[in-house]
C-alpha cells in the first residue's frame, strides 16, 4: 500500500481468497477508493461494513461482513473489508448436529439397555420383595425371596425373611396367648356363675338360717315365757320351803335356757357383723359394782367371797355400750363363780396408759391347762368337753365376750395356771366425759325413777292384752295383777280390733305374731281410725328378739318394745312411763 504495489495486492487477495475460503475481499485506501476486490463489487453493491448478521452476497452465499483498518506508522493506510462463508460453519454444524443425533441415538440405545440391565438388576428383587410382602399381608409369612445374600438387596431380603419368621412367630404366640386368654376367659365365667351360685346359695341359707333364728327364738321364749313368768308369779304366793326351792330350780333353769338362746342369737348376730354398738355415756363404777352385786347370791349360796375394787382414778363417765360392757363382765363374773369351788372371786377395775379401762376377774378356781388357754375363745369350744364334765355351757359365752369386746376396739386375754386359778382381763379404749352428767344410763336407776310414778298414779290401768297363746294370756293376767293393772284379753288380732273400738283403755300390749290378724297390721289400722284407741299408746310384746325387730316396731310407730319371756320389772317400767308416751302420741291423732 505504501508502495502502490496493487498488483501484488491482487495477488495476495487472490491467494487468500482462493487457499483460506474467504466469501469476499475488498480492499479501500485512505481515500475511499478500491484498490483491489474480489468476490464483491462495492461499485454495484456498497460497501460491507461490519455487521454481525449474515449477509448474502452477488453469488447467493451467506456470509459475515468484517472490515479492518490498515495502519503504517500511525498513518491510516486504507480499511480491508472482507466475508467469511458460514457455509463450512452450517455444514461443520450440520455435521456436528448428524454425529450428536447419532450419539445421542446410540446413547439412547445404550440408556435404554442399561436401564433393562438395571431393571433386570434392581427391580425384579424388589417386585419379589413385593409379592413377599403381599404373601405376608395376606398371612403367608413362609416366603423365599431366592436371592443372594451377597449383596445389599440379598441381605435386605434375609432381614425381610427373618422379620417374616418373627411376625409368623409373634403371631403363633399371640393366638396361643388368646386360647390361652379364652380359656381363661371361659374358666372366669364358669368360676363367676360357680361365684354367683354359691352366693345365691349363701344368700338363701342365710335367709334359711334368719329365719329358722326367727322361728327358734318365738317358738322357745313363747314356752320360756310361760315357765319363767308362772314361776315368777308363783314365787310371790306363799310356799312351802321345799317348793320355794324346787320352783327356784326351775325359774333358775329356765334363765340358764334363756341365757343359752340369747348367746346363740348374739352368735348370729356377731357372725353375719349385724350387732350395732351404742356410744352413751355410762358410768364405769355403777356399772362394775352392779354387775359384782348381782352375782353376790350365787357367791354366797357357794360360800365364795365377791369382793370388787375400783381404783380412784377411774373417770365417773365414759363413752360406750353399756349394755354390751355389761354382758361381758357377767360373763366373765359368772364363769369365775361356776369354775371356782373353794376360795374368793375379786373384780378390780383400773385406768391404764392410754386412757384404757382395764377389768380384771380373778379367781381361785380350778384353772386351765396351758395348752388349752388358745382353745378357750373358739366357738361352741369348752376346756372340759368330756362326758364326765362337771361344768356345763355352749361354749359360746367367752367367743362372745371377746367378740365384742374387739368390737369396741379392746381385748380379753388370760392368764391360768392349772388348779390355782385365772385371770381374765378386758380392756376397753373407753373415752371420758369432760363434764360427768348427773344420771348414770346404768338400769336400777331408771326403775328408781318410775317407782313414784307408779305411786302418784293412784290406781291401776286398764290394759288391752292382745295375745294367741292361753298360757302367755295367764302369765300377763297375773303380772298385771300384781301391778295393780286391769286386764282385758283379746285372742287374735281381728278380736283385739273389736275390743279397741269398744272402749277407751290406757295401754295395749301388743302380740306379733296372731293368727288371722298380726299385730303391725293390727296397729296400722288402729292408727288408721278414729276410734277411742287411735292414740293410745301400744307395745310390741313378742318373742322376736332378732337384730333389727326392736328398731322395726319403733319405726312403725309403737310406743315400746317388750320381749318374751317378759320381765316384771321392764313390764312395771313400761307401763309407768305412759303418761309420758301418750303425750308424745296423742298429737299425732289430731
Amino acid at each position: 500500500m505504501v508502495e502502490r504495489d496493487y498488483a501484488t495486492i491482487e495477488a495476495i487477495l487472490q491467494e487468500s481468497a482462493s487457499t483460506h475460503g474467504f466469501a469476499h475481499l475488498a480492499l479501500l485506501d485512505a481515500r475511499g477508493e478500491t484498490v483491489s476486490c474480489i468476490g464483491w463489487e462495492p461499485a454495484v453493491h456498497g460497501i460491507p461494513h461490519e455487521s454481525k448478521t449474515p449477509i448474502v452476497g452477488p453469488d447467493g452465499t451467506a456470509r459475515l461482513p468484517f472490515a479492518v483498518e490498515i495502519d503504517y506508522a500511525g498513518q491510516k493506510l486504507g480499511t480491508l473489508y472482507f466475508g467469511v462463508s458460514i457455509m463450512p460453519i452450517q455444514a461443520a454444524r450440520s455435521d456436528v448436529l448428524s454425529r450428536a443425533a447419532a450419539i445421542g441415538a446410540v446413547s439412547l440405545v445404550l440408556a435404554l439397555m442399561m436401564m433393562e440391565w438395571l431393571h433386570t438388576l434392581l427391580m425384579r428383587p424388589l417386585v419379589r420383595l413385593r409379592a413377599a410382602s403381599d404373601a405376608v399381608r395376606d398371612g403367608n409369612f413362609d416366603v423365599d425371596l431366592q436371592t443372594s445374600d451377597r449383596d445389599d438387596f440379598g441381605r435386605l431380603a434375609q432381614s425381610f425373611r427373618l422379620m417374616a419368621r418373627e411376625i409368623a412367630a409373634r403371631i403363633r404366640a399371640l393366638e396361643s396367648s388368646e386360647t390361652a386368654q379364652r380359656q381363661l376367659l371361659d374358666e372366669a365365667r364358669v368360676r363367676e356363675s360357680e361365684l354367683a351360685h354359691a352366693r345365691d346359695r349363701a344368700e338363701a341359707a342365710a335367709e334359711a338360717k334368719a329365719r329358722f333364728l326367727a322361728t327358734m327364738s318365738h317358738e322357745i321364749r313363747t314356752p320360756l315365757n310361760g315357765v319363767l313368768g308362772l314361776s315368777s308369779v308363783l314365787l310371790e304366793t306363799r310356799l312351802e320351803p321345799e317348793q320355794r326351792r324346787l320352783l327356784q330350780l326351775v325359774q333358775g333353769s329356765g334363765e340358764q335356757l334363756l341365757g343359752i338362746v340369747n348367746d346363740v342369737l348374739d352368735y348370729s348376730r356377731l357372725d353375719a357383723n349385724g350387732l350395732a354398738l351404742d356410744a352413751a355415756p355410762l358410768d364405769p363404777q355403777r356399772l362394775t359394782r352392779d354387775a359384782a352385786a348381782a352375782f353376790q347370791p350365787r357367791a354366797a349360796a357357794k360360800d365364795l367371797t365377791l369382793t370388787c375394787w375400783i381404783d380412784s382414778d377411774v373417770p365417773p363417765l365414759v363413752s360406750g355400750d353399756a349394755l354390751r360392757l355389761r354382758q361381758i363382765l357377767d360373763n366373765l363374773i359368772g364363769n369365775a363363780i361356776k369354775f371356782t369351788l373353794v376360795g374368793a372371786v375379786d373384780v378390780r377395775l383400773r385406768r391404764t396408759a392410754g386412757e384404757a379401762l382395764e377389768w380384771a376377774v380373778q379367781d381361785t378356781g380350778i384353772g386351765i391347762p396351758e395348752g388349752r388357754i388358745p382353745e378357750l375363745f373358739q366357738d361352741f369350744t369348752q376346756v372340759d368337753s368330756s362326758a364326765t364334765r362337771r361344768f356345763g355351757g355352749s361354749g359360746l359365752g367367752l367367743a362372745i365376750a371377746r367378740r365384742l369386746a374387739r368390737l369396741m376396739g379392746g381385748d380379753i386375754t388370760v392368764e391360768s395356771t392349772f388348779g390355782r386359778g385365772s385371770t381374765f382381763l378386758l380392756r376397753l379404749p373407753l373415752a371420758a366425759f369432760a363434764q360427768p352428767r348427773a344420771a348414770s344410763p346404768a338400769g336400777p336407776e331408771k326403775t328408781a325413777e318410775i317407782v313414784p310414778l307408779l305411786a302418784a298414779r293412784g290406781q291401776g290401768l286398764r290394759v288391752l292384752v292382745a295375745e294367741d297363746n292361753v298360757v302367755n294370756r295367764l302369765v300377763v293376767e297375773k303380772l298385771l295383777e300384781n301391778l295393780g293393772h286391769a286386764a282385758v284379753f283379746a285372742e287374735d288380732g281381728y278380736a283385739a280390733l273389736t275390743a279397741a273400738a269398744a272402749q277407751p283403755f290406757d295401754a295395749i300390749l301388743m302380740d306379733i305374731h296372731m293368727p288371722g290378724l298380726d299385730g303391725l297390721s293390727v296397729f296400722a289400722r288402729l292408727r288408721a281410725t278414729y276410734g277411742p284407741n287411735s292414740a293410745t299408746p301400744v307395745f310390741a310384746v313378742t318373742a322376736n328378739a332378732l337384730p333389727g325387730d326392736r328398731e322395726t316396731y319403733i319405726a312403725a310407730g309403737m310406743a315400746g318394745y317388750l320381749p318374751k319371756p317378759i320381765d316384771a320389772n321392764a313390764l312395771s317400767a313400761l307401763l309407768a312411763a305412759i303418761p309420758l308416751a301418750a303425750a308424745q302420741q296423742r298429737p299425732l291423732a289430731t
